[in-house]
């Protein structure tokens, strides 16, 4: 049935920064860069996406959520790489 694809997350694994250094454990690490898109039914309709890029700790399991300017040059095919000052922390609830 059809209704059952309305609300759609998409996560996709955007591979890995250079070595840096994690703001939670202060390990030299390489983290896991991943992508959210949201594309569900109304939000197609409404032509409004919203996507999420974060960092995910090796050694802590700490997330961070990646700077706009990351976001914005990525979506457009530019190389840039994740830096410690790119990263803010997710607060878990």
């Amino acid at each position: 049935m059809a209704i059952s694809n309305i609300n759609k997350s998409v996560c996709e694994d955007k591979g890995e920064t250079n070595t840096i250094h994690c703001p939670a454990c202060a390990k030299e690490v390489q983290m896991q860069i991943f992508a959210t898109e949201d594309k569900s039914l109304f939000s197609t309709l409404m032509k409004k996406s919203s996507a999420l890029t974060f960092a995910v700790c090796p050694n802590c399991s700490a997330v961070f959520e990646s700077n706009e300017a990351y976001l914005v040059a990525r979506e457009s095919g530019t190389t840039v790489f994740l830096e410690e000052s790119d990263l803010t922390p997710i607060k878990r609830n």
